[in-house]
């Protein structure tokens, strides 16, 4: 075989290695052995090779051929038991085990890094099923990137919500929901990024039903405690509508409302006071506008009278928490064009509204005054 020749075979065993055809046959890509009469041949032929894989550097940089020639065409049984395979750098002598094992290396590399990938995922799995706190963090973050959950409609992706945001022991209702998503979303829980979400199954449909009627209740119960124990403040008032009218509150309102339920109280305890400072003193404003009527009118006129006329002046309704807003214990009531007292519920002023313009918070204020 003359050189040109052997330059053509290297030529074509490097394309063969760069272009990956391999795969179509082999698990990986396989050693290559060259025979041939005499030592400098096979240096020649691996000189070749080795000129031929570097211009191809590119293509071939994702995989090592491995190779090894001798002058062995007359004597192939030295093979068996004989160091006498140049390697690919044509300095070192090699038996025909050391060329098949080394082809082989990257395979069985490859295939102990799959199988501690699913022994890992295994493991992964196994805790999202048992562990109700790795499950919901799992589950936290595939909300967060994807929106598949919003096929459970308003309602249902709140409840995902609120179960999937929990630290506590799970109920009964809960567990059962955790365990339904764990099931749809398991692939792509233990291998975040790669995959995308199967539809929502009719199991998780039905589980998160129930849990939605769980959680309306236990809401209520929540809501109705919180009312005997505060009273019926502006917080509840605004929990009771949004359960009635969204079918759930968020976990950030569930956690929100106690606190809330009770500031409310104080500011209703502090309304109670300034209220009754304010009728007291509004008796006496009442009584001085009756003298300045004259000896005459104050036959006519009583103090009762100029009741509303006083209220216009000194009261706001707060359109956000629809309360009362009565001056403050410590300072005479507001003169007219100063800046009004702010709300005793939210402490704000920009939605302070006139007395008689608050018509929409009616029922609050009946009985009041």
């Amino acid at each position: 075989m003359s050189h040109a020749r052997l330059r053509q075979k290297a030529d074509l065993y490097a394309a063969y290695t760069a272009a990956d055809v391999w795969h179509d046959k082999h698990l990986f890509l396989p050693a290559l052995l060259f025979l041939t009469t005499a030592s400098g041949r096979a240096q020649r032929f691996l000189a070749a090779l080795q000129s031929a894989l570097s211009n191809n550097r590119r293509s071939y940089s994702r995989h090592t051929l491995v190779a090894g020639a001798g002058a062995l065409a007359l004597e192939p049984s030295r093979l068996i038991g004989t160091a006498c395979l140049l390697d690919f750098d044509g300095e070192e002598l090699l038996t025909l085990r050391d060329v098949l094992e080394a082809a082989r290396a990257p395979y069985e590399q490859m295939q102990r890094a799959n199988q501690k990938r699913r022994e890992s995922r295994d493991r992964k799995r196994t805790r999202l099923r048992e562990d109700p706190a790795i499950a919901r963090k799992a589950l936290r973050r595939f909300q967060d990137s994807h929106s598949s959950l919003d096929e459970l409609g308003s309602v249902g992706r709140r409840a995902t919500q609120i179960v999937i945001a929990a630290t506590d022991t799970p109920t009964e209702q809960e567990q059962a929901a955790l365990q339904a998503f764990v099931g749809d979303l398991e692939d792509v829980l233990v291998q975040p990024g790669f995959l995308r979400p199967p539809p929502v199954s009719n199991e998780t449909r039905q589980a998160v039903t129930l849990l939605v009627a769980f959680y309306q209740e236990r809401q209520r119960r929540l809501i109705d405690e919180l009312a005997a124990r505060y009273g019926e403040s502006r917080s509840i008032r605004h929990a009771r509508e949004i359960l009635r009218d969204e079918g759930l509150l968020d976990h950030y309102g569930i956690g929100w409302l106690p606190g809330a339920a009770s500031k409310d109280a104080t500011a209703r305890d502090e309304q109670h006071r300034r209220r009754l400072a304010y009728l007291e003193w509004r008796e006496d404003a009442a009584q001085s506008l009756v003298r300045k009527t004259g000896p005459l009118a104050r036959l006519t006129h009583s103090r009762e009278e100029f009741y509303p006329q006083i209220d216009r002046e000194q009261l706001r309704v707060c359109g956000r928490c629809r309360e009362i807003v009565y001056p403050p214990l410590d300072k005479a009531p507001t003169p007219t064009g100063e800046l009004p007292p702010a709300c005793h519920y939210c402490g704000g002023r920009e939605r302070l509204k006139p007395y008689e313009q608050a018509a929409q918070a009616h029922d609050a204020m009946e009985g009041c005054l």
